[in-house]
């Protein structure tokens, strides 16, 4: 089997360092090297190297920390590897003795695979956490168990617990979004292909779901790793809303770098159950007690990511059943104000606008034609003059439903609300009548909502246009 080598990076947590090299010492297979990157910690942690290194293969770099930026350490960690594999692992979470072969066994099987190993141990109850261990301590009753044991054995004792259980990655359409570096495994070489980290991230999340993103964009499948968990031990983390928030930024700073459609169902998905959730308090019915207790809830769930898979793949249809709009007259093409962008065109209007988008996934984005709907403008506040939306306006009358009798914003709504933001005016085409299988939104409710949201519009009848349904590959 392939060697492989194991990644830890860690600032200031030398006691959980302590742990999670001791439990590497129980591994079954030995000769595996552990690149050990110290992130300017100011504790113990050399310390700990130390009482490791005649253990265990292990290598220590301290390198200096410019803030808060995760990703930093583990790309300096995939430079100063020497083998085909690598596994990223986070420094306080242990293993089971079969960990480093079950990693190495996948991607013996699997050679175009990332492989994902569950992380059990916390749950983010919404008004606080929980770890399956009471305190890091107790990890010495567990030593033994994990140095014994497989899996199931384990679980029989001590209540495993990982959000993903379950998930099915084979038919996902957005499998990469469950590949967290606190245990993953994959090639080297598909790491430096995709282009790593995106190390401009700052703060806490979202640098190895985009990581895992552009993977699955080169090619690379997903997996779960049997025997290749491992569990989170107790330890300090930030408030669960600053996380969400800087999660959050990331994401959209990625997805203004990609312009992509799956990155903006993502946001969208976010965005609409964070409009849904203010709906919510507003509502003279709703008391502190009762949003409190929703809120809970929502955290416990993936709540956004089956509203995202939905949206991509509803927009994805919208996308393959766009036509090219007949030209626009002179009268009103006089009147757009500059820079341009056309949202949900098929490439033959990319020459007459700054931007267009083509609701098209498999399409790699240019700086001026995007792969993404536009529904989510990735483009700063009122840097566009005009926004030209083709015919797909009458299909966006797609509103998510919640539990929690949450109020649903449709697509449409949130468009309006984003070329408020992003431009000073919107021209909308209407060159397809409405069918009776699909009669999509009117006029008259395109006309409210821009008016709600004191939006600048016009709304431009056109001809029939001539010709098959047109579409960029």
């Amino acid at each position: 089997m392939l060697p492989l080598s194991v990644i830890i990076p860690t600032h200031n947590r030398a006691d959980l360092l302590d742990k999670t090299l001791h439990s590497l010492t129980y591994q079954s297979k030995t000769d595996f090297p552990i690149i050990l990157v110290d992130h300017g910690s100011t504790d113990d942690t050399e310390a700990v190297y130390r009482k490791y290194k005649d253990k265990l293969r292990v290598s220590y770099y301290k390198i200096p920390r410019e803030g808060y930026a995760p990703a930093v350490a583990r790309d300096f960690g995939v430079k100063k590897i020497e083998t085909p594999l690598l596994v990223f692992l986070d420094c306080g979470t242990v293993v089971p003795t079969r960990y480093i072969e079950a990693h190495m066994a996948f991607h013996h099987r699997y050679t175009n695979y990332v492989g994902i190993g569950l992380r059990h141990g916390y749950r983010d109850l919404g008004t606080g956490s929980q770890y399956i261990l009471e305190s890091a301590e107790s990890y010495g009753d567990l030593a033994p168990l994990l140095g014994q044991k497989g899996r199931d054995q384990a679980e029989a004792e001590i209540p495993l617990h990982d959000v993903r259980t379950g998930i099915d990655l084979e038919n996902a359409c957005m499998p990469w979004y469950f590949g967290w570096t606190t245990n993953l495994s994959l090639p080297k070489e598909a790491y430096l292909s995709a282009g790593g980290f995106n190390l401009e991230l700052k703060g806490w999340g979202y640098e190895d779901i985009d990581l895992c993103y552009k993977l699955y964009k080169q090619g690379l499948k997903f997996a779960f790793v049997q025997d290749g968990w491992s569990i989170e031990l107790p330890q300090s983390r930030l408030p669960y809303k600053e996380r969400l928030e800087n999660g959050r930024d990331n994401m959209f700073h990625c997805y203004q770098r990609q312009r992509s459609l799956a990155l903006e169902s993502l946001l969208l998905a976010v965005g609409l159950l964070r409009k849904a959730i203010a709906a919510y308090r507003a509502l003279p019915t709703t008391s502190e007690e009762t949003f409190s207790a929703v809120a809970g809830e929502i955290r416990t769930h993936f709540q956004y990511f089956q509203q995202a898979e939905d949206l991509f793949r509803y927009l994805t249809k919208v996308g393959q059943e766009r036509v090219a709009c007949p030209p626009i007259p002179d009268r009103v093409r006089s009147q757009l104000t500059q820079p341009t962008l056309f949202i949900g065109g098929t490439g033959r209007e990319a020459e007459d606008y700054d931007y267009l988008t083509l609701i098209d996934e498999n399409y790699s984005s240019t700086p001026s034609v995007w792969s993404c709907c536009g529904i989510l403008i990735p483009l700063p506040d009122q840097s566009l003059g005009t926004v030209i939306v083709s015919d797909i306006w009458k299909r966006l009358d797609w509103t998510p439903s919640y539990a929690f009798a949450l109020p649903g914003v449709s697509l449409l709504e949130f468009l309006i609300s984003e070329i408020q933001r992003a431009a000073k005016k919107a021209v909308f085409l209407d060159s397809l009548p409405a069918s009776p299988d699909c009669p999509g939104v009117s006029v008259e409710t395109l006309e409210s909502l821009c008016k709600k949201y004191g939006l600048p519009f016009e709304i431009v009848s056109l001809s029939q246009p001539v010709g098959a349904k047109s579409s960029v590959s």
